[in-house]
């Protein structure tokens, strides 16, 4: 083995998907043609120093166009998304050092997109974490300095800076073969607020050779974004901080036999939230706090697999409930609402995955001497009503969706990749994620993955 080494990995990538509808109109609901276009590269670097220690360099640069009603300049809208991210690490023993530079810019704009809204927003980032192993304790402590420099045409000022730290310790501790705890600790320090230290607690406990229990207790706050505090006219700068607390317990269970697998995890939680921040549609998408937001439910999860040899195949399930309500409203004409389904959130969720995969095709020498790999997967996904008015009188009706992925490798001595086809909404349901569009019916995409290795 030599003393140093040095790894790279480079991707560029494009993608291109456009919605040219025949129609304006379907099943009594607007449908608009857009183009999304999209673009990219990454670049990581790492080196290995003869002492193991490690430095590595990550920048990743992405391009995203979209397009609304391309085909008319009086009804054309554009947005435009860029973004850069470069992180340098470097690592020595069990501390690690990170510098980072993130820019997001977003420009939009209507018509012929001369004179587009642009926000930009810089982030210059430091962390640095150490860890420590004490017999059965391990101690992870570290810090993040953040200097965040917006300039937004559509902020009341131009140009705001904010700069914020974040302290944090994590700990875990191994009480015995089967109890396990561990203990997160954050404290955020940032100008005009006092936020309050976040504890999280976790517990996880082996019941019994295949079932396992955990659970996990935190207090969670969040700061409300600079687009919610300063956007021009919706913007709110008095808005309050999310402050909540977080509940939630789990069984999760293991076995195999033979040459099957089976698997099932159910979760409850219970996560009460003070002064949730909330773009209201019904009052223009101006931002405002709900006064206190209850977010309960449970996640239920299942799966079998069988494998023999090179063939394997299987079937995973889940359902998810989640009931998410008003439970005070600073409005007093606001009773209508209290208890009642926040919009857009569907009580009931159901997804379904069937797979068939296998490493070694029966045609060709080729195939069987380079292990070609092919996968078939059948995706169901369901979904009960969604209200799009706060006092649940409107709704949208459940849909079922049925997409179908066939996957096939692809193998030399020096290139690996994948072949990827895919028709999403089969059956061509129609399904709206928003009050006045339909998303797309039966579509189809053909994806593309090469690595080369050398």
């Amino acid at each position: 083995m030599s003393d140093k080494r040095i790894s790279s990995k480079t991707l560029f990538y494009k993608g291109v998907l456009n919605n040219n509808y025949p129609y304006t109109e379907r099943k009594y609901y607007p449908v608009e043609r857009s183009t999304t276009d999209s673009k990219g590269f990454i670049q990581d670097l790492f080196f290995l120093t003869k002492k193991l220690n490690q430095i590595a360099l990550n920048i990743w640069l992405s391009d995203n166009n979209v397009e609304i009603s391309p085909q008319s300049i009086h009804t054309r809208e554009v947005l435009q998304t860029q973004a850069i991210r470069i992180l340098n690490t470097y690592q020595f023993k069990k501390l690690t050092v990170r510098g980072g530079y993130v820019q997001d810019i977003t420009n939009y704009g209507k018509g012929n997109f001369i004179k587009p809204s642009r926000t930009a927003i810089d982030r210059f980032l430091i962390r640095a974490e150490h860890e420590w192993t004490f017999a059965k304790l391990t101690a992870h402590i570290g810090t993040e300095a953040a200097h965040v420099i917006a300039h937004v045409d559509g902020y009341d000022k131009t140009t705001i800076a904010e700069n914020r730290l974040d302290i944090f310790a994590w700990l875990r501790y191994q009480i015995s073969l089967r109890f396990l705890t561990t203990l997160n600790i954050r404290q955020a320090l940032i100008k005009s607020f006092d936020p309050p230290l976040a504890p999280a607690l976790g517990l996880e406990y082996q019941l019994a050779k295949f079932v396992r229990l955990t659970g996990n207790l935190s207090r969670s706050y969040r700061i409300p974004t600079m687009n919610e505090r300063y956007w021009s006219e919706l913007g709110n700068p008095d808005l309050k901080p999310e402050d909540g607390f977080n509940k939630e317990l789990g069984i999760n269970w293991n076995h195999s036999k033979n040459d099957f697998s089976f698997s099932s995890s159910l979760n409850a939680y219970h996560n009460l939230i003070n002064n949730w921040v909330y773009w209201n549609p019904e009052t223009g998408y101006r931002v405002q706090n709900l006064q206190q937001v209850l977010a309960k439910g449970m996640e239920f999860s299942n799966q079998i697999q069988y494998r023999h040899g090179q063939i394997s195949s299987g079937l995973t399930a889940q359902y998810a409930f989640t009931h998410s309500s008003q439970q005070k409203a600073y409005d007093n004409f606001s009773a209508d609402v209290i208890g009642k389904q926040l919009i857009y959130i569907p009580k009931h969720n159901f997804t379904a995955n069937l797979f068939y995969q296998t490493l070694l095709l029966t045609k060709g020498e080729f195939f069987r001497k380079h292990g070609m790999p092919f996968r078939a997967t059948l995706q169901w996904q369901a979904n009960s009503r969604r209200y799009y008015t706060f006092d649940n009188s409107k709704w949208f009706d459940g849909q079922q969706l049925f997409n179908v992925i066939i996957e096939n490798g692809l193998h030399t001595k020096h290139v690996e990749g994948k072949i990827f086809f895919q028709v999403n909404n089969v059956f061509d349901e129609l399904y709206l994620n928003s009050k006045r569009n339909a998303m797309p019916g039966r579509n189809y995409a053909i994806n593309l993955v090469i690595n080369i290795n050398k």
